[in-house]
């Protein structure tokens, strides 16, 4: 028999296929990734050396985004109700106004109903 006739090959590169080739492969594959993480952890932790007060100093700005969006958001939904009542007062206002305006006519007109009815007692 042939040596290729043996081997086993490959449907999609009709190569012959060596298995004990694929399984060196693989180790080498996973040696090469192991190492390529290694690295990478190692240049991951030269490059992340923080000081204590950069990260309080980053922590102290998390705080304040989030305490200004609450704020925000508290704000938002304060402007409907606040919205309603300014309406709400600018209509009395303008019902007292109105009000102010008739008593002050009503008050005038008692005041020259009662001149001329003194102007009327003086001439009887």
């Amino acid at each position: 028999m042939d040596s290729t006739t043996e081997q086993s090959t490959d449907s999609t590169t009709k190569q012959p296929m060596d298995f004990t080739t694929d399984q060196s492969m693989d180790s080498t594959t996973q040696q090469s990734t192991d190492s390529t993480t290694e690295q990478s952890m190692d240049s991951t932790t030269e490059q992340s050396t923080v000081s204590q007060d950069e990260l309080d100093y980053a922590h102290n700005v998390y705080l304040l985004a989030l305490a200004t969006t609450k704020l925000q958001e508290k704000v938002m939904n304060q402007t409907p109700t606040l919205q309603y009542e300014v309406e709400r007062k600018c209509s009395h206002l303008a019902a007292v106004k109105k009000h102010y305006e008739e008593v002050k006519y009503l008050s005038r007109q008692s005041q020259l109903l009662h001149l001329e009815e003194f102007q009327n007692l003086d001439k009887g």
